[in-house]
């Protein structure tokens, strides 16, 4: 997509197929525009941060703005958490980094304490 292309506003879905709910979480720049748009009845505006999008294709400005909107931020890593705290002044982020349930997901030959050996077929994809 072109700079072009984002600098022509963008048509969000109608707020009428958008049910109420408890939140409602943008997940890009231009979803956090959308977002802020809707009515309280759609729920607690939040913006979950996983990048910093002010890409060199992107309207800077316009990301920029999100960064400021009143919704609640929740970011995956310090760095972004810090951006919202030092560059826009929003004190209130919460850091949610990735996790994983080792209990859960974990190496066999680890838990037996044998080293882990040479996959023999890669991985692709997830």
């Amino acid at each position: 997509m072109s700079k072009a292309e984002f600098s022509k506003p963008s048509v969000p879905l109608p707020t009428k197929i958008i049910p109420d709910a408890d939140i409602i979480m943008a997940t890009w720049w231009e979803t956090a525009e959308w977002v802020a748009k809707l009515s309280p009845s759609k729920g607690t505006k939040v913006d979950f941060l996983q990048h910093y999008e002010a890409f060199d294709y992107v309207p800077k400005g316009r990301v920029e703005a999100t960064w400021r909107l009143p919704m609640h931020k929740i970011a995956v890593a310090l760095w972004l958490a810090d951006i919202a705290r030092n560059e826009y002044g929003d004190l209130s982020v919460s850091l949610v980094p990735p996790t994983m349930d080792t209990k859960q997901f974990y190496d066999p030959q680890s838990r037996a304490k044998q080293p882990r050996g040479k996959q023999l077929v890669p991985t692709v994809g997830t």
